[in-house]
């Protein structure tokens, strides 16, 4: 019986907080190979695919060669799952990044389970402000239940057990997300990247992460351009979304050049406006004391993230 074709490293979430930039980066480094698929869900069978937006059926991705790059499918068959992976050769690290894994209540034990000794990678961000990115996406994308973040935030409160629910709190709460994993894996196989850390210093912290997956320390493979074009708002929310969500833009997304893909964009967004301090405020009470339980946690002072930025 042959070797399975299994990542053995996972980025885990949480969303937007850089690991599609990350993916990317690992993607572009000679020892690394990362699955077509950003994001294939396969270990967090306990979300049903409902919530995660994705139009393409596994079986008509699959029934393409070469495998195309995509942001996200539902994969739930193990046979799907070892074809992303077909492609890895003799890479060191290999590796996938599914951002429901970390809210997930089934991936991590799936995982450890599953997977013999895999590494994890968690990037966490200031909860508010990664909420608030949320938001800008889902307004984006044309799912917001309104145009009033704070609004938009209480309305996703009460709704949080039912199936219109966006999770702009949930997903921020980290404390309870970690501990999952922490109890389960050795906490040499566990690394914590903060969006503060990255965002003064990209280049460090990837050199670590490259450490932490036993590749060599070099960057000289790897472009560290700003994705530039994910921090623009949609202007016409309801085409992009039909677009991403179409079969063709998906297969053919990545055939298009970076630079040109760039400008489409453009011609189809503006630049978000900021979060406003009053926002910010409104928001503290949410996370407070999950931020002093995951200070206290990680024996880091994370208590800044209860005070907005001074650009804000």
């Amino acid at each position: 019986m042959g070797k399975k074709l299994i990542p053995n490293f996972f980025i885990v979430g949480t969303p937007k907080a850089g690991t599609t930039s990350f993916a990317d980066y690992l993607g572009q480094h000679p020892e690394v190979y990362m699955s077509p698929v950003k994001e294939p869900r396969y270990f967090s069978s306990d979300i049903p695919d409902r919530f995660q937006g994705v139009k393409i059926k596994p079986e008509e991705y699959f029934a393409t060669r070469p495998l195309a790059k995509m942001h996200g499918l539902c994969i739930h068959r193990p046979e799907h799952y070892e074809q992303l992976f077909a492609g890895a050769g003799n890479a060191r690290a290999v590796g996938e990044a599914s951002v429901s894994y970390l809210y997930s209540q089934v991936a991590p034990r799936r995982i450890s389970e599953e997977i013999a000794d895999p590494r994890i990678l968690i990037f966490l961000r200031n909860p508010i402000e990664r909420a608030y990115s949320h938001f800008q996406m889902d307004v984006a994308f044309g799912v917001a239940a309104t145009d009033d973040f704070v609004k938009a935030v209480e309305m996703d409160v009460a709704n949080a057990n039912k199936d219109v629910s966006h999770l702009y709190i949930e997903h921020g709460r980290y404390v309870p997300q970690l501990k999952r994993y922490l109890e389960r894996f050795p906490r040499d196989r566990v690394k914590i990247c903060f969006h503060d850390d990255y965002r003064s210093d990209v280049r460090k912290t990837l050199l670590d992460i490259l450490s932490f997956l036993g590749v060599e320390r070099s960057l000289s493979n790897i472009s560290l351009e700003r994705r530039a074009e994910a921090q623009r708002q949609a202007a016409f929310p309801g085409l992009l979304t039909t677009l991403q969500g179409s079969r063709p833009y998906q297969l053919v997304r990545h055939a298009i050049p970076r630079d040109l893909r760039s400008k489409m964009k453009k011609l189809l967004s503006r630049r978000p406006r900021r979060l406003q301090h009053s926002e910010f405020e409104a928001l503290i009470p949410y996370f407070r004391e999950d931020v002093l339980e995951l200070s206290s946690l990680l024996g880091r002072d994370l208590t800044h993230w209860l005070r907005p930025r001074a650009e804000a």
